[in-house]
């Protein structure tokens, strides 16, 4: 059965593949990094990423030379921390944002550039979170919903990758 929750990421993408994707792979991965999350699911044929860290991920940059609406379906995953101090564990791991605005922005310049690349009534899906910074609170997948229905995005569904940790 199909739940608008799990602990799973893959699950969760396997139910939208399932559902809105025909049973068929993601054209477009934006933000591919080490293709991690793809082990256990379909990779997609056209993979990008600011930092492309393995072979057959290509440059963001290179989205440039790509003709309008030519993807059903695009996904991204954008980095989900902002932070200006020292390193910790989580910073070496992962890329981060220097400042609250560099992060909107990114979500936005990503929003427009799927926006671009799609067909019409194609699929996005955003990976994103709220997150916590300097003690306050960032509601980050408000302001990319909001921001993806300015653009011309409509809503379909929601999933929520619960966490084990606090």
């Amino acid at each position: 059965s199909i739940k608008s929750i799990s602990y799973d990421q893959a699950e969760i993408l396997a139910w939208i593949i399932q559902l809105y994707n025909k049973r068929q792979p993601f054209d477009c991965d934006l933000t591919a990094s080490k293709c991690v999350f793809w082990n256990t699911l379909p990779l997609p044929k056209y993979l990008f990423d600011i930092n492309p860290q393995i072979d057959g991920v290509k440059h963001l940059s290179e989205t440039d030379n790509i003709e309008n609406e030519c993807f059903n379906s695009i996904i991204f995953d954008l980095p989900f921390i902002v932070s200006t101090g020292a390193m910790n564990r989580i910073k070496t791991r992962f890329t981060y944002f220097k400042s609250e605005d560099e992060l909107y922005k990114a979500n936005e310049n990503m929003l427009k550039l799927s926006f671009r690349l799609l067909k019409y009534k194609g699929l996005l899906v955003v990976k994103t979170m709220d997150i916590s910074n300097n003690g306050k609170q960032l509601w980050v997948s408000d302001y990319v919903l909001s921001k993806a229905n300015e653009i011309g995005f409509e809503l379909q569904d929601k999933f929520i990758l619960l966490s084990n940790i606090r």
